[in-house]
């Protein structure tokens, strides 16, 4: 039910309105001035306003003024003679949904009672995201249990509030971005958007353009004007992921960005004045990045204002543990499978590899365990070979060290790890055994790899 207020001083045109809509099961009043509708909105919250622009004793636009100051959330269809049409403009741009010339038919108003509800619902679902979105990003919702990502969030809290610049280390597939976006739902930027960019997937021709927007004909190609992130962030928070890769001459105009809070499109002499924060991350050394000169020292001192070091997974066990138990989780809902534990053996394997790609890599194993296994449990079969390096892979590849497994890709070590044994046991029945699966796994495996009798 649709909850309907008529303002209208012709008490007929009134009447009709209001029938109308009371017929077809919707909540209706009305009112001949705007003083009284102010008090009829008030008391029963009245979601769309159908108003005349001339009223008794009153002004239409008076009342549009007051109802998108107090309550930005009800949308109002002005009714208005053609000579009043300009007026009715105006009437838009203060925040009016649209208007209706007199005389009009009943189903035309009803068009626009529709589709202005469909903007309402449409609001209240983006505000209802929003709101989720702020939730997901709590603090609760970063998975942890070591006191190195303890301290980490205690960081965190204490940064948020503030305007300050953020800059975030560690290596890739640490969370990153997740602690970034931590801080702007929690911050006063959270109603604003959060906007990422990745500045290593842009070569420097198209970064500037990408971060600053571009106006048309500035290059070949711009056929439209563009806003860039900074604009796109407005009001929120801007996160900028492996700022050690981009050039010095970007570093300059990002640094005039931090010094004035201005940019300028490319092929524009406009300056445009941006409220946005800005949140840094690299997994590169900066500081030696900084004495190569690949990376301005000015530029580093303004972003280094705060620095939050996230250690890699392989230095915070205990985390391990919590991430692989809460992915099984959220997996086995996914693909609605029963809840599964990790035995022993398999948590030994979890925890005694070194996770190069770290939580993102952690949490891409666990979707696959989840996904091909159909027990209750999860034993060392289960467990990826590579993953199962210092309990499988170090005994049948003793010259592989840890090294060279963290620069390996997982079918790079396995394709090794396959290899390896065939060598050493001339039997794929043995080697499907003491790599922990079946002999028609080994054989597809062998197929997938292109592994044939010169390379045994």
């Amino acid at each position: 039910m649709k909850k309907i207020l008529v303002v209208e001083d012709d008490k007929n045109l009134r009447d009709t309105i209001i029938d109308f809509f009371n017929m077809k099961g919707e909540y209706v009043n009305g009112s001949d001035n705007v003083n009284d509708a102010l008090k009829l909105v008030k008391q029963h919250d009245y979601e769309i306003v159908i108003t005349d622009l001339n009223l008794k004793n009153s002004n239409g636009l008076e009342l549009i003024k007051i109802l998108k100051t107090t309550r930005k959330s009800i949308e109002i269809i002005v009714i208005t003679g053609i000579a009043s049409i300009d007026i009715a403009i105006n009437a838009i741009k203060l925040g009016a949904f649209q208007y209706l010339t007199k005389p009009f038919k009943l189903d035309e108003i009803e068009v626009f009672v529709e589709k202005a509800y469909e903007k309402l619902g449409l609001e209240r679902e983006i505000k209802s995201l929003k709101s989720k979105l702020i939730e997901k990003y709590n603090f609760s919702n970063i998975i942890y249990k070591s006191e190195k990502m303890n301290n980490i969030v205690d960081q965190v809290k204490q940064i948020a509030p503030t305007v300050a610049n953020v800059l975030i280390l560690g290596e890739s597939g640490v969370g990153k971005e997740l602690i970034a976006q931590a801080i702007h739902y929690n911050s006063n930027f959270k109603n604003g958007p959060f906007v990422p960019i990745n500045c290593s997937a842009f070569p420097e021709t198209l970064l500037e353009s990408e971060l600053f927007g571009y106006e048309k004909g500035a290059f070949t190609g711009a056929q439209t004007s563009r806003k860039g992130k900074f604009q796109l962030a407005e009001g929120g928070t801007l996160f900028l992921d492996e700022i050690g890769d981009i050039s010095l001459l970007t570093q300059v105009k990002l640094l005039r960005f931090l010094e004035k809070k201005e940019v300028m499109p490319v092929g524009s002499n406009k300056v445009i004045t941006i409220n946005t924060r800005l949140v840094f991350a690299t997994n590169k050394d900066l500081e030696k990045l900084v004495n190569e000169g690949k990376f301005r020292e000015d530029f580093y001192y303004r972003i280094n204002v705060v620095k939050i070091i996230i250690p890699p997974l392989r230095d915070r066990k205990d985390d391990i543990i919590a991430l692989a138990n809460y992915n099984i989780i959220q997996f086995c809902r996914q693909y609605q499978k029963p809840l599964m534990t990790i035995d022993k053996d398999a948590l030994k394997a979890l925890l005694d590899y070194t996770w190069p790609g770290n939580v993102r890599e952690l949490k891409n194993v666990m979707e696959h365990i989840v996904i091909f296994n159909n027990k209750d449990s999860i034993n060392i079969e289960n467990i990826p070979v590579n993953i199962r390096a210092n309990e499988t892979i170090k005994k049948t590849l003793p010259r592989i060290d840890e090294g060279f497994l963290v620069d390996r890709s997982m079918e790079e070590i396995e394709k090794m790890t396959i290899i390896s044994n065939l060598k050493k046991y001339k039997n794929n029945t043995k080697v499907a055994k003491v790599l922990g699966m079946s002999r028609a796994s080994l054989i597809n495996k062998i197929k997938k790899y292109n592994i044939n009798k010169e390379e045994i």
